[in-house]
């Protein structure tokens, strides 16, 4: 889910492999090696990175659970 001020609320379907095998551009592993525990991943929001990121909103993801 993405909320952004006056904008509608957006929701978003993102596979697990997707940030398994992070492109570095919009999605993101921060590995930590001396607490792997702490090791994260993360979804940058920013405007040119949209674009990737539509092709995971829930209307496009729709067809492809069936």
């Amino acid at each position: 889910m993405l909320i952004l001020d006056n904008e509608a609320i957006s929701f978003y379907l993102i596979p697990s492999k997707v940030v398994t095998a992070p492109d570095d551009f919009v999605f993101i592993e921060n590995e930590v090696s001396s607490f792997p525990q702490l090791s994260n991943w993360e979804i940058k929001v920013f405007r040119n990175g949209m674009q990737k990121l539509s092709e995971f909103s829930l209307d496009n993801m729709l067809d492809k659970l069936n």
